[in-house]
């Protein structure tokens, strides 16, 4: 199967153990990749609402530079999408529970998706290209 992939531009990475062990990966990576974005929005949501974003950041930029943008970032990256991940994340909490682990956080970082929904709805202005291509 993995030679079906060599000519073009996806790498196929085969995994040891069962078949389920692509699905485990899937699971732990974006555990990771998502979750940490809703942990570290749901940390400037609560600096904001106690009134220490502006320290948060200054901390950040002393002791961790690259946090700040990193934050803004995760804001707006995900802002238009959230609603998308609440069901991943609320499966990936199954799996954390499902391997005797905390579901805690990810059941948590559903929540802060949730809450995002409404962003989707807000659009942002697209430029149409002409190439097809390129749209």
């Amino acid at each position: 199967m993995r030679a079906l992939f060599a000519p073009g531009p996806l790498e196929a990475v085969v995994l040891p153990g069962d078949l389920t062990s692509a699905s485990a990966i899937k699971m732990a990576y974006a555990a990771w990749t998502k979750g940490s974005q809703a942990l570290i929005m749901a940390v400037r949501a609560l600096a904001t609402a106690e009134g220490v974003d502006e320290a948060l950041l200054a901390e950040w930029s002393r002791s961790q530079p690259d946090l700040p943008k990193r934050s803004e970032n995760a804001a707006k990256g995900t802002a238009r999408k959230a609603w998308r991940w609440v069901g991943e994340m609320d499966e990936i909490a199954a799996t954390f529970k499902g391997a005797s682990l905390p579901d805690g956080f990810h059941r948590g970082a559903s929540e802060v998706y949730r809450r995002m929904a409404s962003y989707r709805t807000r659009r942002r202005r697209r430029r149409w290209r002409t190439s097809p291509r390129r749209c």
